[in-house]
């Protein structure tokens, strides 16, 4: 499928790509970040989810992915984009809710700051990203125990409603 690609990275955040057939890592020099993100190419994941497992953002992904691409490690696979499985209203105002009683009434403003940072919103974020997010809004909490104290909470909501 690479040949019919003429040979371009595709950066997008639904390609899959496999690990090369005819080049191996053994004896390259790749770097931690390299490796995790390596490790996770296995032809079913896309880029965006590959981000969500290395608890990455999707644009460093693509910049690793690239330099694995141009060192023939990786190739294409597959180009179609899945079915995006969104986040509900539900999860929306849960972490709304959590976020009120751990920052107080801005905790709305934080999850809007948050979502037209990443050029998303309520309505149209993907589940798979929900990690990236749960990461991004927990930046915004400087209070360490607060920060966790959220984290849990989010944690334990996605595992009784979104596993």
């Amino acid at each position: 499928m690479a040949n019919s690609l003429n040979g371009r990275f595709l950066s997008q955040p639904y390609v899959v790509y496999k690990k090369s057939d005819i080049k191996s890592a053994s004896g390259l020099n790749l770097r931690s970040a390299e490796w995790m993100v390596l490790t996770q190419v296995n032809g079913s994941q896309s880029i965006q989810e590959i981000a969500s497992v290395a608890a990455m953002q999707v644009a460093d992904v693509v910049k690793i992915m690239s330099n694995l691409f141009q060192l023939g490690l990786i190739e294409v696979f597959k180009t179609e984009k899945k079915e995006e499985n969104l986040l509900g209203a539900s999860f929306f105002n849960n972490m709304e809710s959590v976020l009120v009683k751990i920052i107080g009434p801005v905790a709305p403003f934080v999850i809007e700051d948050v979502l037209s940072d990443i050029n998303l919103s309520r309505t149209k974020y993907p589940s798979e990203r929900v990690a990236e997010l749960i990461e991004l809004i927990s930046d915004e909490i400087h209070d360490e125990v607060k920060k966790i104290k959220f984290q849990s909470e989010m944690l334990e909501f996605i595992k009784r409603e979104l596993i």
